[in-house]
């Protein structure tokens, strides 16, 4: 399986793509706390949570699932060996 990029990097990508129709999806300084080990979530005034943590979260399933499995991944099958 292909190395998944760090997601500060997926960032940059995000708000670059974004120039275009209204600017970045992040400003540099919630796109700089996705790259810092020490912030991972900030509070929300509505009682919910900012996550800023940098999980490959597919990753982590994909080693709980036994071997030669077949998963759906956005309407793509993806046979795992």
């Amino acid at each position: 399986m292909p190395e998944r990029i760090p997601s500060w990097e997926e960032q940059t990508f995000i708000n670059n793509s974004r120039l275009d129709i209204g600017g970045p999806e992040w400003n540099a300084e919630k796109s700089s706390w996705v790259g810092n080990p020490n912030f991972n979530y900030r509070p929300l005034k509505n009682g919910r949570w900012d996550l800023f943590d940098s999980v490959d979260w597919l990753e982590k399933a994909l080693k709980t699932l036994p071997c030669n499995t077949t998963i759906l991944y956005q309407s793509a099958e993806v046979r795992i060996k």
